[in-house]
């Protein structure tokens, strides 16, 4: 009973403390901010009506931007796949933090 009765003063005491902090600290918009309605929006002068004059697809403006074709392409053998697998699968979680031996070195190194 007595633990109890002291941890309930401890919370007590510790939310004292942050509502006394809170009020102290509480007020901290200054006073030229009160009251007025400020609007940071960037579509002030945007009507909902123009949306429908907007394209349906960017390909001229892509067109005139930059004319250019990119082809990526890249191949892996399936034994350099299958190798890559298997050092995956042995790979040690901890080595990044302790090194490769951590374990006694179980790869034979």
């Amino acid at each position: 009973m007595k633990k109890v009765f002291s941890m309930m003063v401890a919370g007590a005491t510790g939310g004292l403390i942050v509502l006394i902090g809170l009020l102290s600290v509480g007020n901290y918009m200054p006073d030229s901010q009160v009251g007025k309605d400020v609007h940071l929006t960037a579509f002030e002068g945007v009507v909902k009506d123009n949306a429908r004059y907007l394209p349906d697809d960017f390909t001229a403006a892509a067109d005139l931007a930059m004319p250019a074709v990119v082809h990526i392409s890249v191949k892996e053998s399936e034994s350099l796949a299958q190798s890559r697998r298997r050092d995956l699968d042995r790979r040690d979680p901890f080595s990044f933090f302790f090194g490769d031996d951590f374990f006694g070195n179980p790869r034979g190194r």
